[in-house]
């Protein structure tokens, strides 16, 4: 898709710190779809807009002068709210009494 070395090797320098906002962001999405299944809305709004501010704040604390250090803020923002994301989905699943062998 694209052939100039510049942005190549910029992509290279930053495909490991990619992977884990590539790896968990898909795992948020599907969070909040189990949540907006349960008739969550309100979670899922404070999920994403958590996600929203915490990538900003991160993007100042980090510096948001190079591609790097915007995918790490984004990963650790998404790891974060993923883990919110459970602790709504496992709430949800117990006061709803749904049997899951999974739950603790």
């Amino acid at each position: 898709f694209c052939q100039d070395p510049a942005v190549l090797e910029e992509l290279a320098s930053v495909s490991v710190v990619a992977l884990p906002f590539l790896t968990l962001y898909p795992v948020l999405l599907t969070l909040e779809g189990a949540l907006y299944s349960a008739q969550r809305e309100g979670a899922v709004f404070l999920l994403s807009l958590a996600f929203w501010g915490l990538s900003r704040a991160l993007l100042h604390v980090f510096g948001g002068s190079c591609l790097s250090r915007i995918w790490l803020g984004n990963g650790v923002s998404c790891l974060i709210v993923s883990l919110a994301g459970l602790g709504c989905v496992v709430r949800t699943l117990r006061s709803r009494h749904v049997p899951a062998t999974w739950l603790p």
